[in-house]
């Protein structure tokens, strides 16, 4: 079933994050349209929150960080299907 190891696809996943994330602060820079002062702000949040997961996951058994991933994504679909479904 491909790659089996979650540390690297992980990685991967980070490494396309990261890609995509160069395409829009390219793009919102030539728009200028970058707040720099909130960028600062922000990115040093999500730098200390990456450096945070990582250390924690790292020291998790794999399968309890799969079951949290399913878990959360499984919450948010829920949530988000009943708010369509039931918009207030």
């Amino acid at each position: 079933m491909g790659m089996q190891n979650i540390h690297s696809l992980n990685a991967y996943k980070s490494w396309l994050a990261t890609c995509i994330n160069a395409a829009a602060i390219i793009h919102f820079t030539l728009a200028n349209k970058i707040v720099w002062l909130q960028v600062i702000i922000m990115a040093s949040g999500a730098v200390i929150g990456a450096y945070g997961s990582v250390y924690i996951a790292r020291k998790l058994h794999p399968f309890w960080i799969r079951s949290f991933i399913i878990g959360v994504g499984l919450s948010m679909t829920c949530y988000f299907f009943l708010k369509q479904a039931n918009p207030i």
